[in-house]
C-alpha cells in the first residue's frame, strides 16, 4: 500500500474514532438531560402533592373550627352562657385555627423552598455538564482536523523532491572550484 493510501486510511480511522467519541458524548449528555428532567418532574410532583395535602389540612382545620363553633353556640344556648363568654370562646377557637393554618402554610412553603433549591441545583449541574460536553466535542473535532492537516502536510513534504544543494562558489571560478584554488579577490584574476 502506498504512502498516500496509508495516510488516507489513518485519517479515515481517526475521523471514525472522532465521530464515535462525539456520538458517545452526545448520548451521555442526552441521558443526563433525561435524568435531570425526570428529577425535576419528580420534585414538582412531590411539591404538587405537598400543596394538595396542605390544602386538605387547612380545609380540615376550618371544618373542625366550624364544628367547634357550632358546639359552642349550642352549648351557650342550652346553658345560658353569656354572649361575652361565647364570643371569647369563639375567639380562642379562631386563634387556634389561625395558628394551625399558619403552621400548615409555613411547612408547605419551607418544603417548596427546599425543593426549588434542589431543582435549581439539578438544572445548574446539568447546564455545566452540557457546557463540558460541548467543549469536549469541539476539542475532539478540532484535534481531528489538526491531525488531518498535519498528516496532509507531512505527505506533501514527502512528495516534494528534495532540492540538491548548490555548491558554494563564492570567490571561486568554475575552474578554480575544480582545482580547489581560491582567488585573492573576487574582482581580480590574480592567483595565490
Amino acid at each position: 500500500m502506498g504512502t498516500m493510501a496509508m495516510m488516507a486510511v489513518s485519517v479515515a480511522a481517526s475521523g471514525l474514532k472522532m465521530l464515535s467519541e462525539n456520538a458517545a458524548a452526545e448520548r451521555q449528555q442526552k441521558a443526563a438531560n433525561e435524568t435531570a428532567a425526570r428529577q425535576v418532574a419528580e420534585l414538582k410532583r412531590q411539591q404538587k402533592r405537598e400543596d394538595e395535602i396542605a390544602a386538605e389540612e387547612k380545609s380540615d382545620a376550618f371544618k373542625e373550627y366550624e364544628i367547634e363553633l357550632g358546639t359552642l353556640r349550642a352549648a351557650s344556648a342550652d346553658s345560658g352562657v353569656t354572649t361575652a363568654a361565647a364570643a371569647a370562646a369563639a375567639g380562642a377557637a379562631a386563634g387556634a385555627l389561625g395558628l394551625t393554618v399558619r403552621r400548615i402554610e409555613g411547612n408547605r412553603q419551607e418544603t417548596q423552598s427546599a425543593r426549588g433549591a434542589n431543582v435549581l441545583s439539578i438544572i445548574s449541574e446539568n447546564r455545566e455538564q452540557q457546557s463540558q460536553t460541548k467543549s469536549g466535542i469541539a476539542s475532539n473535532t478540532l484535534g481531528f482536523f489538526g491531525d488531518a492537516a498535519g498528516t496532509a502536510a507531512k505527505y506533501r513534504k514527502e512528495q516534494v523532491p528534495p532540492k540538491t544543494p548548490k555548491a558554494n562558489t563564492v570567490g571561486y571560478t568554475s575552474l578554480d572550484a575544480r582545482a580547489g584554488q581560491k582567488r585573492t579577490s573576487k574582482r581580480s584574476n590574480i592567483w595565490t
